[in-house]
């Protein structure tokens, strides 16, 4: 593909995404690997300096949207889940997922040892173009192209039950506001003992907090869990707006 085709596919791709990009050199440097520039006898940056600005931006951005979703959890909770979501192995994911892999120019050697599949490339890039939108657009159109992109992810993380201990969170809130009793009831539980699904209610003081479903007791009392993290920051929230 000559380079000109190669600029004309990242330009359709950029509009696909909804973006529009005023800036178009910048928009290329945050594409272009070293390699590529390697190989004209170019040793300037290429995108690594945007990398460095996009992964301060994405950072912010999933820490506002984990904390917005999950402000009651634990911080160290959370901490744990905005490392993983911008962790190498899921920006590679979403970058594969939206097509960024096939326009990242890479230098020849770099193609043929498989440049395009490697995880830190991928990710890298991602970065790059984001510090890219961000300085090309600002931070809100970079925060809503993030949240477009890795919404998806994000969401699908916060309802592993082993990603955050809800059932812990929960526990600490109440004894620190002096509530009574916590119990999780099975209700019921539907299926052949292999594949069995259990239903369980989160009671405090006989009341009903949460309810959950799962393949497990566990990953069932922690859905219940989250739910009741979930209702009591929308009680405070309406506190607040009312206040």
């Amino acid at each position: 593909m000559s380079e000109q085709k190669k600029l004309e596919t990242i330009y359709q791709w950029v509009k696909e995404q909804g973006v529009n990009f005023r800036n178009r050199p910048l928009l290329i440097q945050s594409l272009t690997h070293r390699s590529y520039l390697h190989e004209k006898g170019d040793f300037s940056q290429a995108n690594e300096s945007l990398e460095f600005v996009g992964d301060s931006v994405l950072s912010l951005s999933v820490t506002h949207y984990i904390y917005t979703r999950l402000g009651q959890v634990d911080v160290g909770d959370l901490a744990k889940l905005r490392a993983r979501l911008i962790s190498a192995p899921v920006l590679a994911e979403v970058a594969r997922r939206i097509g960024l892999k096939d326009l990242i120019l890479l230098g020849r050697n770099e193609e043929e040892n498989q440049g395009r599949e490697k995880d830190s490339i991928l990710a890298d890039s991602l970065e790059a173009f984001i510090g890219a939108l961000f300085l090309d657009r600002g931070l809100e159109e970079a925060d809503r192209w993030i949240r477009k992109v890795f919404g998806q992810k994000i969401e699908q993380e916060i309802k592993r039950p082993t990603m955050v201990d809800y059932k812990t969170t929960f526990q600490e809130k109440m004894a620190r506001e002096g509530a009574g009793e916590i119990v999780y009831r099975v209700t019921k539980a539907i299926g052949p003992d292999h594949n069995k699904t259990f239903y369980v209610q989160l009671q405090v003081d006989g009341q009903v907090w949460g309810e959950g479903s799962g393949k497990s007791k566990k990953e069932a009392e922690q859905i219940a869990a989250q739910e009741a993290l979930r209702k009591i920051a929308d009680i405070t929230s309406e506190d607040k707006s009312i206040s």
